[in-house]
């Protein structure tokens, strides 16, 4: 075993053990949830008010935005600065445009079986036995919604003065949603009780009980700050991505297979049956090529990873400044008190992570590209993938002909292409979980 993985142990037994590391690749968007908790009692100059943690654990959010935004209000009419109320006030908002998603897909009755697949539509949303109809219109405006709320909440976060300290400790789960927008909040919508759904894999992980929930305690602080304004761009860009593309004809042919009842052009009997199922997959695959309608969507979700990669730096940095080491969510090298036991991060982690931004920042710009698989290493006059036209100069997205290769053509050019080895190099760091480290670190 090397130096490096002796330094960063596996989970061992516990709520985190067995699938926790495939299942952690999930969780940004329930992440956005959990962090909401971050109202709780604080180590801020004013503590955030016990009444906000009453209301969010009671899951009345709209009431904890509007005590936060007195909260503030007020701050400033007296000139004194409050970063624990704004980072509090970001967050409620993450969690209402997520509550919102939740809800949305509730009412159009999104199948469970997804809960665990598809962006947008992986969250552990209550099966709806009446819902109504979706249309492919319906299922666009949610998308917009759930952007315009994360851009509402990154701005919030911004706001957060620079150099100021946020210090939230988070007794994550606690908190409640009303998931199928009934009115009222019951103990199976709490926090704790969607993470053993989304990390108890088909029930080969026990997850968490009501006690550990209390006790899993994250110590939130400046640096979460970056990395949670860091995942609201990460997620208005793959908005962004699905709403330049005219979804249309992949709605009305296989919209059924997500939303058993929605509205849609072909009807035909919807039958549980395994050639049935694997057909509409096939179609589902064959209609994704799909005609750019928004063009301006597409640089949009460029500038959001830019945006994505500036924030995990300015993460980075602040994290390796800590002087503390209290339940932390990210851990520096030197810190061993981590929320999630066995996680912790080497000095050569931290260091490949920076790699890592700077290489997907050359691709992002077009100064680099990305290797074209079709032409061998060797070959004179390779050509590589330029990523910045694929956003700025798009073309319509075939699924097939891109993997097959042709219909990568229009961004095809001979530069300076990305070298594999300083790929493999970091997967080595990583030891081989760097695409699960990825969705963690941001």
């Amino acid at each position: 075993m090397s130096d490096e993985l002796q330094k960063f142990p596996a989970p061992q037994n516990g709520p985190h053990s067995g699938p926790y590391e495939r299942n952690l690749m999930r969780i940004p968007l329930v992440l956005a949830m959990a962090v909401s908790l971050s109202t709780c009692t604080a180590f801020a100059q004013q503590p955030v008010s016990p009444v906000v943690e009453a209301m969010l654990v009671q899951g009345k959010l709209s009431d904890a935005e509007q005590q936060l935004t007195t909260q503030l209000a007020n701050n400033n009419e007296t000139g004194g600065e409050d970063p624990n109320a704004q980072f509090a006030l970001g967050v409620v908002q993450t969690l209402q445009g997520v509550e919102g998603l939740m809800q949305s897909l509730h009412e159009y009755g999104l199948n469970p079986a997804w809960e665990s697949m598809l962006p947008f539509v992986r969250l552990p949303v209550p099966k709806n036995d009446d819902p109504t109809p979706l249309t492919n219109e319906a299922f666009r405006q949610m998308i917009a919604d759930f952007s315009a709320s994360l851009a509402r909440a990154e701005a919030t976060l911004a706001k957060i003065p620079e150099g100021a300290e946020v210090k939230v400790p988070i007794p994550v789960g606690m908190i409640r949603m009303d998931f199928d927008s009934n009115g009222t909040v019951d103990e199976k919508e709490a926090l704790w009780i969607v993470f053993n759904r989304v990390f108890s894999q088909r029930r080969r992980n026990a997850g968490l009980t009501q006690e550990q929930a209390e006790q899993f305690v994250i110590g939130f602080d400046t640096a979460d700050a970056y990395w949670l304004r860091g995942y609201c761009h990460v997620l208005q860009a793959l908005c962004d991505i699905h709403l330049a593309y005219e979804t249309k004809e992949l709605h009305d042919r296989t919209a059924h297979l997500f939303f058993p009842k929605a509205k849609m052009k072909y009807h035909y009997a919807r039958r549980a049956e395994v050639f049935t199922n694997i057909a509409d997959a096939i179609a589902f695959i064959h209609l994704i090529k799909l005609p750019v309608v928004e063009p301006e969507r597409l640089a949009s979700a460029r500038e959001h990873m830019l945006k994505m990669i500036e924030l995990s730096r300015q993460n980075w940095e602040a994290i390796q400044a800590e002087t503390d080491d209290d339940r932390e969510w990210l851990p520096a090298p030197q810190q061993t008190q981590t929320a999630i036991p066995g996680m912790r991060i080497t000095g050569g982690m931290v260091k490949s992570w920076d790699k890592t931004l700077g290489e997907f920042e050359r691709m992002l710009n077009g100064e680099k590209l990305a290797p074209f698989w079709r032409e061998p290493a060797k070959m004179k006059g390779r050509r590589g993938i330029n990523l910045k036209k694929v956003f700025t100069e798009p073309q319509p997205l075939d699924l097939i002909l891109w993997a097959q290769g042709s219909g990568l053509e229009p961004f095809l050019e001979e530069g300076e292409i990305t070298d594999p080895q300083l790929w493999r190099e970091i997967q080595r760091t990583f030891q081989g979980r760097f695409v699960m480290f990825a969705f963690w670190i941001n």
